[in-house]
């Protein structure tokens, strides 16, 4: 296997550490790598929700997020718990606008997602 860090192939030990090690990029600064996938988990109501609409605002504004250098872009904001009359107030008192580039599904899980 070459350095094109194909994920999709099997490689061995040693030629995974022979590979020459790429430059990350960044959603949020050291935190959240572009084009990685991440969770976020904790017992209910400790501020998941909060925190994630946070991030979301501060990705599509490219503001800094607890004080780390965010990578501005586009969102996409899942929400299958909540009601939207609350997200709605939270991203106002948030500061949002609304020209914010973030898209949001509120509701139940779909019957077909895809």
């Amino acid at each position: 296997m070459t350095n094109n860090q194909n994920y999709t192939e099997l490689c061995s030990l040693k030629e995974l550490l022979e590979e020459e090690d790429l430059p990350i990029a960044w959603i949020v600064e050291n935190v959240l790598p572009v084009g990685g996938f991440s969770i976020m988990i904790a017992k209910p109501k400790v501020g998941k929700s909060t925190l994630a609409r946070q991030l979301a605002l501060s990705v599509a504004t490219g503001e800094d997020f607890l004080g780390m250098r965010v990578r501005q872009g586009n969102v996409l904001f899942i929400s299958l718990e909540e009601i939207r009359g609350q997200i709605r107030g939270h991203f106002r008192s948030m500061g949002a606008t609304g020209e914010e580039s973030i898209d949001l599904y509120v509701g139940s899980t779909p019957k077909e997602p895809i």
